[in-house]
């Protein structure tokens, strides 16, 4: 009885020990995890630390759209701004010597010249409002540049993440998968940035303004261009997606084909939920798109499925 005892109750400390054994592989995964979170984080502030060096080049240059609207909304060419030169003449003849004296007629050149580079640089330039608001929009700006320019590390370890809990033929298109959406991703952003954000401030800002001082402020200038390039970023993805759901049998491209219609609807209601403005005007510029890429799923979608039986 005694041994009895004694060795159910070895069989209950064996069986204690069980759920230890089963614990071993989790906690293993959370530190899995934690060290691909951390390469992610250190890979980011690296990306974060190069481009604040470049933040206001970069501001600048994302400026570029809104300035060459303004310009393109300028006044009348006859209006043209008088030169330096052309100041003193008519100060000169408005302001005779008989009357003023230098020092009077030297202040009037000096203030008309100030008021025509005032109204030459009107409207270049993004407001500044609060104290701290170039700060944290260089901050921002150097985030999210930081982040592109880190981006194929931060897919790799979210790869080097998964991979484990794939299947063998599966392993195979992960690589594949982080190179093509970070193409995919960045050319979505290239689209944005070189097409239709130019397109949409040279529209918006110049829409029915008349004679009025069009101005807008940094934070939210800025804001309004990275939101609109992440979201064609992530737009860009769709056709990788719908392959991806073909090749893994989720979808068909028969039936992609077939509920086209419903996916137009879908595609509108994504580009209202992703624009940065609820105006009707920029869901049109990301919802044909998105139409266009649906379209080239479908093409993909296609041509992947026609090679999987054949390879396999």
């Amino acid at each position: 009885m005694a041994d009895g005892a004694v060795n159910g109750l070895l069989g209950g400390g064996s069986g204690a020990e069980e759920p230890d054994e089963g614990r071993m592989p989790f906690l293993a995964h959370l530190g899995e995890l934690r060290r691909r979170i951390l390469v992610s984080l250190i890979a980011v502030g690296v990306g974060f630390v190069l481009a604040f060096n470049f933040s206001e080049p970069i501001i600048n240059w994302l400026a570029r759209p809104l300035r060459s609207a303004q310009r393109t909304d300028a006044p009348d060419p006859r209006r043209r701004l008088p030169s330096a030169a052309e100041v003193d003449a008519r100060v000169e003849a408005l302001f005779p010597g008989a009357t003023y004296t230098a020092e009077q007629r030297q202040f009037l050149k000096t203030l008309t010249r100030a008021v025509a580079e005032i109204e030459q640089e009107r409207g270049q330039r993004l407001q500044v409002i609060e104290v701290t608001e170039s700060f944290w929009v260089n901050m921002k700006v150097a985030m999210i540049a930081g982040l592109f320019l880190v981006l194929p590390v931060v897919l790799y370890e979210v790869w080097a993440f998964i991979a484990p809990g794939l299947l063998i033929h599966e392993r195979r298109f992960a690589l594949p998968f982080v190179v093509i959406s970070t193409g995919l991703f960045a050319l979505g952003a290239t689209f944005a940035l070189a097409v239709v954000i130019p397109f949409a401030v040279q529209f918006l800002a110049s829409y029915k303004t008349g004679n009025m001082l069009v101005q807008f402020t940094l934070t939210r200038y800025v804001d309004f261009v990275l939101k609109f390039t992440l979201a064609f970023g992530l737009v860009f993805e769709l056709p990788l997606a719908m392959t991806m759901a073909a090749k893994l049998g989720l979808v068909t491209p028969q039936f992609l084909a077939k509920n086209r219609k419903y996916a137009i609807l879908i595609n509108f209601v994504i580009a209202a939920i992703l624009t940065p403005t609820p105006d009707a005007f920029n869901q049109i510029l990301m919802a044909a798109p998105l139409c266009l890429l649906y379209e080239a799923g479908i093409v993909a979608a296609r041509v992947f499925t026609r090679q999987g039986p054949a390879s396999g």
